[in-house]
């Protein structure tokens, strides 16, 4: 459910398993702030065909048909599979509305291109007949000629959309129907005109599909949320979470990742955990162990916060969700942020495209703490023995099972590593993304 957020606000949340319709014709501003998004399977329902309860989809098609023809749209993302967004967006092109499109194809296990889906194909042919803006996909990430990494952004940016100017819906969810019925997410929206002209300018760099500078953090104009572009060789999640040295009383660290196949955020939060800060992690454990996706990486990381005594969940433990969030949340004395976005814990990830947001607005850091205690009331935990064993065979915790099925023996395969570390996002894999529902 996405639970609106207005600056200065208390938020306000609803149970899960209460259906929410968005409206994408609603009058009015559109809410400012850290917004959730719950799949159907923990409890909302989303109807493509009208968007009724789909909320991300709603609120951005809602964007899109409020944005004036003499305004612009620019728009990034790994996939799609709605037809609304679409429809709206072509009905931009033909009014006038200059549209910005960056995204991404691939190719399959043979090497032969994936077609752009049938939605993309729409958008591509419209601003080729109307001549309003441009339309680029790139094979890699569009910003690094090595051939690495793959355009993974999900950042929607609005010259105007209603009353308000400059607007940005920083999602972690892409454009497909997975976006709204399977994964959990969020959306942050904001009305900055200092970060929407630096976004946009690194967005139209993409367009030319060869090597660039990455810029340093693009901040808002009162400093207080900044977004960090990848590709790069800076994690900015990793370094606030070392940037706490001393867990003060009511410290808290928060760590809900889709993917993690390196060490560095496992060991900071294990360390934190050691150090009396009050530490969580959720997960797609089951996504993984049950052998549909693949990383003997992931699956190691996993273990690695249980056998320390991290409490950690697993949010596809049924096959209607999963955990798309990318984020990192903290509180630590006076100091409280919130990190979101489209960048994964994963070494693809900081070679491919993608942006994350660190927010230190007290009411979004709120709201992602409120959003991961909706996860860990729906999910699983996982202990010591449902997730078998890590580590040297003598320094195994206690109640350590071993684990030898098919599909952990698969999943700890060497060809399996390399996907763990090359891949931008695991769960969007190249055929998924051609398919009619757009991810898994």
């Amino acid at each position: 459910m996405l639970l609106g957020l207005v600056p200065g606000a208390a938020p306000a949340y609803a149970r899960p398993g209460s259906p929410i319709g968005t409206s994408t014709t609603a009058p009015g501003p559109l809410p400012l702030g850290y917004l959730p998004i719950t799949p159907d399977g923990a409890g909302t329902a989303c109807h493509v065909k009208t968007l009724e309860g789909c909320e991300q989809a709603a609120l951005i098609v809602r964007a899109i048909n409020a944005t004036p023809c003499t305004g612009r749209i620019t728009a990034t993302f790994y996939s799609m599979s709605i037809d609304a967004y679409a429809d709206a967006l072509v009905g931009r092109e033909k009014c006038g509305t200059d549209l910005h499109i960056l995204t991404w194809h691939g190719v399959d296990d043979d090497g032969e291109l994936i077609k752009d889906s049938k939605q993309l194909r729409r958008i591509k042919a419209a601003v080729k007949k109307y001549g309003n803006g441009w339309y680029k996909s790139c094979r890699y990430s569009c910003y690094d000629t090595r051939g690495e990494g793959t355009m993974h952004m999900k950042e929607w940016l609005f010259s105007s959309t209603g009353d308000q100017q400059d607007v940005i819906i920083h999602s972690e969810n892409n454009a497909t129907t997975n976006g709204d019925l399977v994964h959990f997410g969020s959306l942050t929206v904001l009305s900055d005109s200092c970060a929407y002209t630096a976004l946009t300018a690194w967005v139209d760099l993409g367009r030319q599909d060869k090597a660039q500078t990455t810029p340093q953090p693009i901040s808002t104009c009162d400093g207080r949320q900044t977004f960090h572009v990848a590709p790069t060789k800076k994690n900015a999640a990793l370094d606030l979470l070392k940037a706490i040295k001393e867990p003060a009383p009511g410290c808290r660290v928060e760590h809900d990742m889709n993917q993690v196949t390196i060490d560095a955020p496992t060991d900071e939060v294990i360390r934190l955990h050691k150090a009396g800060c009050q530490t969580r992690a959720v997960v797609d454990w089951k996504l993984f162990s049950r052998g549909e996706l693949k990383s003997a990486s992931q699956m190691k990381q996993i273990r690695r916060l249980v056998a320390a005594g991290v409490p950690t969940f697993d949010a596809s433990w049924k096959a209607t969700a999963y955990n798309h969030r990318k984020a990192t949340i903290a509180e630590n004395g006076d100091v409280r942020w919130a990190a979101s976005g489209a960048t994964n814990q994963t070494t693809g990830s900081f070679k491919s495209a993608n942006i994350l947001l660190v927010s230190r607005v007290s009411t979004d850091v709120t709201a992602a703490f409120a959003a991961s205690d909706v996860m860990v009331a729906y999910s699983h935990e996982l202990t010591v023995k449902s997730v078998g064993c890590v580590g040297a065979k003598k320094k195994q915790p206690a109640g350590c099972i071993a684990k030898t099925s098919r599909s952990s023996a698969l999943a700890t395969s060497a060809a399996d590593r390399r996907e763990a570390a090359d891949s931008a996002d695991l769960t969007e894999s190249h055929g998924e993304r051609s398919s009619e529902l757009g991810e898994d």
